[in-house]
Parts: C-alpha cells; sequence; structure tokens
C-alpha cells in the first residue's frame, strides 16, 4: 500500500510540474518558451530527486541480500559436504562396514551437492526477480520525466495564446532518448 502511495505522489508531483509548464507565460516571438516560477520548479525537482534515489537504495538492497544469500547457502553447503566427509571417514574406518559407509558417504555428499545447488538456484532466482521489478519501476519512472521533458521543449507560443479550453497539445514520443 506505501509503494503505490509512494507512486501516487511521484505521478502528483509530475502532473504538478506539466500543469506548471501548461500555465506558464509563454514568451512570443521565442520560439515556443515560457517562464515559470523558479523556486517551484525547483521545489518539485527537489522533491522528485528524493523520490528516485529510494529505488536505487531498495536495488542496492536486493543485491546485497542476494550476496548474502547466496554466501549463506555456499556456507551452508560447504558444511554440510564437511560433515558427510568427516562422517563418511568415521565409518570408514570401522572394517566391517567400509563398503556400506563408503556408499552412505557418497549418497550424503550427493544429497548435499543437490540441496546446494536447490539453494543457489533459488537465491538467484528470487534476487533476479527482485531486479527485474526495481528495473522496471525505474523505467516507468524515467519515461514519465522524458515526457515532462519533452512537453517542457514542446511548449508552442501559439498555443499558449489561445484560452486554456481552445488549447491543443501535442501527443509526445516517450520511448527517445536525448
Amino acid at each position: 500500500m506505501a509503494r503505490n502511495e509512494e507512486a501516487n505522489r511521484y505521478e502528483d508531483l509530475l502532473d504538478l510540474l506539466d500543469s506548471l509548464v501548461d500555465e506558464a507565460l509563454k514568451l512570443p516571438l521565442s520560439g515556443g518558451r515560457c517562464v515559470v516560477d523558479e523556486e517551484k520548479v525547483h521545489d518539485i525537482v527537489s522533491q522528485l530527486r528524493t523520490k528516485t534515489p529510494q529505488e536505487i537504495l531498495k536495488a542496492r538492497k536486493i543485491v546485497e541480500d542476494r550476496t548474502k544469500i547466496l554466501d549463506d547457502a555456499k556456507s551452508e553447503a560447504e558444511s554440510i559436504i564437511k560433515k558427510a566427509e568427516a562422517r563418511a571417514k568415521d565409518i570408514v574406518n570401522n572394517d566391517d562396514l567400509a563398503k556400506q559407509a563408503s556408499q552412505h558417504a557418497e549418497e550424503l555428499i550427493a544429497t548435499a551437492n543437490l540441496k546446494s545447488r536447490e539453494i543457489i538456484g533459488a537465491a538467484k532466482n528470487y534476487s533476479e526477480n527482485m531486479l527485474k521489478r526495481t528495473e522496471d519501476t525505474l523505467a516507468q519512472n524515467m519515461a514519465e520525466i522524458r515526457k515532462t521533458r519533452q512537453n517542457l521543449k514542446n511548449a508552442s507560443v501559439s498555443n499558449v495564446l489561445k484560452k486554456p479550453s481552445e488549447r491543443r497539445f501535442e501527443k509526445v514520443d516517450t520511448d527517445t532518448e536525448e
């Protein structure tokens, strides 16, 4: 719920910035330039900057968690293998059970190796999913920023001189990069 509210707040700031440009005083013969309240723009941009780094911090945290999960999985696998090898050596020392012990030790090692691969695989999948979600969120945020910047650049003088109800807005391609 808080995640959704944060996304809505971010979009609200973009909408506010967009409306600030729409309502700005247009300069005649300036090629579409307009005059906006500098303090309001700086305030909105500052608020936007405080929102975007949260996504980056989340991505860093996911990478750190992934590394810790992988390290823990490797440590656990190594521990299981060492215990299995130690147990196998103890069993092999007993002449009567040498064959049985060797076979049991191999089974334990195989099971430990399988379990470690499963743990590592699960940790990698989890980390990949979290990074993909974060990447998608960042991409959406960047598309909104590009759209707003393009709207600022494309504000036309003739469009400004019209009454607000007569204004037409051009569709902006958000897939283009500078």
